[in-house]
């Protein structure tokens, strides 16, 4: 490991103590959830992140490169994956998609990991925030 690497992993652990986050995934947990979400048949990942020292009002992007985009694991404070694949169908409609909802959960439950939903999405928890309590599946 760099030194820059080294600092860089210091200010991420003085960030979490500072800030009093909870963790609620190890790295064994990760693997197992990328590992399951590309195990899937016909499930394309989508997803979001926010890493613990984001801020907070920062928008969110979308991604589809599961795993070569997940940051660093213990950096994550919530992984959001979309459970609706779709494709569009023509110009008048809205698309045609699957819904992995019930499979993700399920899998996601079996692992067994922190998870919620947030605006369609199922996010699963890296990370608790000091008076957020987020409602847990």
């Amino acid at each position: 490991m760099s030194d820059e690497q080294q600092k860089s992993e210091e200010r991420l652990a003085h960030y979490i103590e500072r800030h009093q986050l909870v963790s609620a995934m190890n790295n064994t947990k990760w693997r197992e959830v990328v590992a399951m979400l590309q195990s899937m048949p016909g499930f394309h990942v989508e997803f979001r992140v926010r890493c613990v020292q984001d801020l907070l009002d920062a928008p969110v992007h979308r991604e589809r490169s599961l795993p070569w985009h997940v940051p660093a694991y213990k950096a994550i404070e919530w992984l959001d994956i979309d459970p609706v694949i779709s494709w569009p169908s023509g110009a008048l409609d809205c698309g045609r998609g699957r819904d992995f909802t019930e499979a993700v959960l399920t899998a996601l439950k079996a692992i067994p990991v922190a998870v919620s939903l947030a605006d369609g999405y199922s996010r699963i928890w890296g990370y608790y925030r000091r008076g957020c309590a987020p409602d847990l599946l």
